[in-house]
Parts: structure tokens; sequence; C-alpha cells
């Protein structure tokens, strides 16, 4: 979950210090005039707290920033169309997204929560989920995909209700207020029309892995009347400044039947809830060769002590799971120092824990094109939320694989890089393979489940393949960063299903 700073937003727009007020009394005063305004103006507060449902149907694009091929701008967009319905009155919702993700086949996904309760399901698999029973409601965050339950959002928590003055947005004056929400106290500014009074965006700081503070911007624009409350139906959502998600509602519904045959998971299909994810565990595969296990939620990193030093594949997750990491390998392998870092490709995701390693003085390995891409993490600044680099300052060391394939080697141990790519979800894309331990490590080629079910392969899955059969290496093992261990044999009946 993305958290905030305690601290108010530094608001990106003209300097508010002469406007704001003097004392906090005023500053809630200001802001409450401001809140009632819009309030009104997104339709009334008896109108919309006697809302009990409210639907939308979505179209647009998802332009996959950190997530495309590209490890540059511009980003791949892939369509994106769902549907959302909230059952204000009983507490329950309805998500269902559907997009494309770079590399692989449709993902079509449903979300249903009810009271504290809820389960996840893929569709395009026939698989659900029931979500942790401890796990925080969804039903907050989607509401914000709606501007006036942003507003209305301000009234649980008019206290914190704070004015910041007023400043020029979209070459219109707006009145700017803050407020924590109730569900993770992420700090939001809202920037009202100051002639409408209705919210044209609303921002929050954020941590990114790759840039550091940020903020997320959320957009609303092209309001038209729905069941007498003004409902926008363009919705942008942007990230350290990178649009990342860009759709039009297309079908608006106020009061209307909530769609029950949705809130059952659908005959037929799998029950894959698994057993929560362990603390992070070492596992022996081989003599010096390691599986760091339950990396950032149930994800794995590989390691080989070599005679006096120790090298990493993949960084998956954040700063804590990298330095859980690490903790566990020094305890394990003592006297030998982390040198070497490699990443198997630039998805953020992937690389969220490299600057833990920075850190610690280990060198990145990694392919040509993604040097910038390290450089601009190595010298973020993370204030919101401090890892240890911002703490340590170590300068980055970074070197490259040339001729898409670098060897590893101490005369006892061997490990290769091997760029595969292009591949359909990385333009570089690399495996580790141990020729002696005829073990191969892969991110996001083919991602198993902890029930070992089969997994219907994609685009990128049967690229792989095709590159495995070719390379004429000796692969008995196959260590994904998602899940349990698989065979070649598996892969290719991943791709049988997938139909490819």
């Amino acid at each position: 979950m993305i958290r905030t700073s305690g601290t108010l937003l530094l608001l990106a727009a003209a300097p508010l210090a002469a406007q704001s007020p003097a004392t906090s009394l005023e500053s809630y005063r200001r802001a409450r005039t401001a809140l009632d305004a819009a309030i009104a103006a997104h339709g009334g507060l008896e109108r919309l707290t006697a809302i009990k449902t409210i639907s939308v149907r979505h179209e647009g694009t998802t332009p996959w920033r950190n997530q495309s091929p590209k490890v540059n701008p511009p980003y791949e967009p892939s369509p994106t169309s769902g549907l959302l319905v909230l059952d204000l009155a009983g507490g329950r919702l309805i998500w269902e997204n559907r997009t494309l993700f770079p590399g692989a086949t449709q993902n079509h996904t449903r979300l249903v929560y009810a009271g504290r309760e809820g389960w996840q399901a893929s569709l395009p698999e026939r698989r659900w989920f029931a979500l942790a029973q401890n796990a925080p409601s969804p039903l907050p965050g989607l509401a914000r995909r709606l501007p006036h339950l942003v507003v209305l959002g301000a009234l649980d928590r008019t206290a914190q209700l704070r004015w910041h003055g007023r400043v020029t947005y979209d070459r219109r004056p707006h009145d700017v207020i803050t407020y924590p929400t109730v569900d993770n106290d992420q700090q939001l500014a809202l920037y009202l029309d100051a002639r409408t009074h209705l919210l044209s965006k609303y921002e929050q700081l954020i941590t990114d892995p790759q840039t550091g503070d940020a903020t997320l911007e959320v957009t609303y624009g092209d309001y038209r009347p729905v069941s007498g409350i003004p409902i926008p139906t363009r919705r942008v959502l942007r990230r350290a400044g990178v649009v990342v998600e860009d759709v039009r509602y297309v079908d608006i519904g106020v009061d209307g039947p909530v769609p029950e045959e949705l809130l059952r998971v659908p005959d037929g299909f799998v029950d894959g809830t698994s057993s929560p994810a362990a603390d992070t565990t070492l596992l022996t595969l081989a003599p010096d060769v390691y599986l760091v296990q339950g990396v950032a939620g149930g994800n794995n990193s590989l390691a080989v002590a070599f005679n006096d030093h120790i090298l990493v594949a993949e960084a998956y997750g954040n700063d804590a799971a990298s330095q859980r990491t690490i903790r566990i390998l020094k305890a394990a392998i003592p006297n030998k120092p982390i040198r070497y870092l490699i990443p198997t490709h630039h998805h953020d995701d992937h690389t969220g824990g490299v600057r833990t390693f920075i850190a610690e003085g280990t060198t990145i390995v990694t392919t040509p094109m993604n040097r910038g891409y390290f450089e601009t993490m190595a010298r973020g600044t993370f204030t919101i939320a401090p890892d240890l680099q911002s703490r340590v300052r170590a300068p980055l060391k970074l070197e490259t694989i040339e001729g898409k394939r670098r060897v590893f080697t101490d005369g006892t141990h061997t490990v290769e890089a091997i760029d595969i790519g292009p591949s359909p979800h990385a333009d570089e894309m690399v495996v580790i393979y141990l020729p002696k331990e005829r073990i191969l490590m892969q991110g996001d080629l083919l991602n198993r489940t902890p029930d070992r079910r089969p997994r219907i392969g994609t685009p990128t899955t049967k690229h792989f393949l095709d590159w495995l059969e070719r390379s004429g290496l000796a692969v008995e093992r196959i260590i994904p960063v998602h899940g349990p261990e698989h065979t070649i044999a598996e892969v290719r009946e991943a791709v049988r299903l997938g139909g490819m």
C-alpha cells in the first residue's frame, strides 16, 4: 500500500504562504466553507447521503510506466475497461477490470467485497481467491474514483481539515483544502474550482520506486448531470507526472439494482486461496546455492556463494524486503560481501529493492539500455519513506552485460547472466543460469501459484520456451521469481493451454 508522510502536502502550484490563514482554527473555517460549497455543488448533502448505489463503466488506456517492454518513454499503452458497482447502503462493492498487460494475454479480474469478507477472481483462468480476513477494505479507495465521494470523505475527518489558499490550476482559480483519509491516513489535497466548486483533482504524496518522493494526481473532467448529480466522464491518473491511466466513464447509474449474480463466485471456478506467505526463509538448492523465499509477499531471490563473495539475482519488492534478504544471507554466509546484484528486468516491482543493495556497496549488473534507469533510481530523493540508501548515500556501482551474456566464475562456481530479449514483456530480459547445477532462474516468464495448478501461458511464456529450446542449455530446474519451481514440461503445458 502506498504510504504518505504525516506532513501536509507541498502543493505544486503558486506559493501560498502569503494567503495562508494565521491560525489552525481559521484554516479549518476557510476549508470548511470551501468544503460545504463543494458538497452543495456536487448535489447537496441530503441528496448525496441518500444515494444507495452507484455504478460506473469505464473505457480507456493504461500506459505502463515502468512496466512497459521499453525502459524509456513513451510507455506502451494498453486498452482498459471495467465496471465499478458501489452498494453504499449495504457496504458492498464489485470491481471488475480488464486490460492487456505487456507481453501477456488479457488480464480480466473481478473483486467482490461485502462487510469484512471478499474474494477476487481471474476470469480467464477460472480461479478465485479469498481475501485475507484482516485485509483492509478496498471500498474507500475505490470510492475515490468518484469525486462526490472524495468530497464527502472529508466530512469524516473535519477536525483535520485545512485550507491552503487559492491557486491557479488549469488556468482557473482553485481553493485547495487537505484532509487525511479514513482508511489509511493518506493526506489528500483537493483542488476545488473557485467558480463551480466542483472537484478538479486531488493529489497525495507517494514514494515512487524509481524517483522517490513523488505526487499521485487524479483529475476529473467533462462533468455532466446524472440523476441530479454532476458526475465527471473522464478520469486521468498521473504518477510522478506521467499518465498511468486515462479513462472515460461511458455508463453511469445512480440508485440502480446491484447485479447480484456478480457477487457470487462463478460456477466451476477453482479455489486458489493459499495460506499466508511465511516469513522470509532460506532454502538450499545445491551446495552454495540458495533460494531466499517469501520476499515481499511470497517471491524469490537467488544467491550463490562464491569463494570470496556472494552474487544475488533479483531484488524484488522494496527496501524492507531487501534488508531482510541481506540479513538472512549474511547470517547464513558470514564474512562474504554481496558483490553483485542482477535484476531480471527493469520493471519497478522487480527493482524496488535495488537501492538497498546500492547502500550495501553491491555492484548492480544490468543490460545496456537499463543504465539510465538505475542511475535515476540511485540519485532519487526518498524523504517521505526513507530507505537505507537515503541514510547511507553510497555511490552507484554499475556494470553492464555486453554481448547479451556475462559469465561469473571463480573456478568452482559458475553463473551466467543471459539477456534473452527482446521479449514481449521487456526488451531486455535476463535469465540466470547455473550450468553445473542445471538451474535457471526467470522473472515473469511463467508465474506459478502456490497450489501448482497449471497456468495459462502468455506470448512471453511462448518466447521463453522457444528461446529455451533453441539454447541447448541443460536445464532441469526452473526457479521463478513468483511461486514454486517448475520444469520445462510445465512451461510447454502452459504454452499449450494458452493456445500458442
